[in-house]
């Protein structure tokens, strides 16, 4: 009985990630806490919703975090972009959709390059300016909260 338990607190101890993160997650949002750069697209003139508006939210729950970035364009050149974009069509079913990727843009050894969205949250709603931010926010939440946990020791 006594060697399942030290075999049990063994693996515990030496497999399962001290921060709790799975591999998806390292894969997804581990970046050594650089700056990554913040793209905003919005196509939501039926929901009566400006880029400005939604860029505001976003950029207000990344400095609440402390997480580095910039805006796109940018003259810095970073690895990954965080964008988040809104389309609304009111002929549409559902007439709203909010897409938030992190993209990874890599080079390969013979220079070709490349980009991979290593984490996606899509989100559908109606025509509605609040409903569209709301779900802007649970997306960019949930980024938040896999980015510094995969990032935690970096991010000091």
């Amino acid at each position: 009985m006594h060697k399942i338990l030290i075999l049990s607190l063994l693996f515990v101890l030496f497999v399962i990630p001290a921060n709790g993160a799975t591999d998806y997650e390292k894969f997804a949002f581990y970046n050594n806490c650089k700056p990554f750069s913040l793209q905003i697209i919005t196509l939501a003139n039926d929901a009566k919703l400006k880029e400005e508006t939604l860029k505001n939210l976003i950029e207000s729950k990344l400095l609440s975090a402390r997480i580095d970035y910039h805006n796109v364009p940018s003259a810095v050149k970073t690895n990954e972009t965080l964008m988040v974009t809104a389309i609304c069509i009111a002929s549409a079913f559902p007439p709203c959709s909010v897409h938030t990727d992190f993209i990874k843009h890599t080079v390969t050894s013979y220079g070709i390059r490349g980009t991979t969205s290593t984490w996606t949250a899509r989100k559908t709603t109606s025509l509605n300016r609040n409903s569209i931010l709301s779900i802007a926010s649970e997306t960019v939440d949930a980024f938040i909260v896999g980015y510094l946990k995969v990032n935690q020791k970096d991010c000091k």
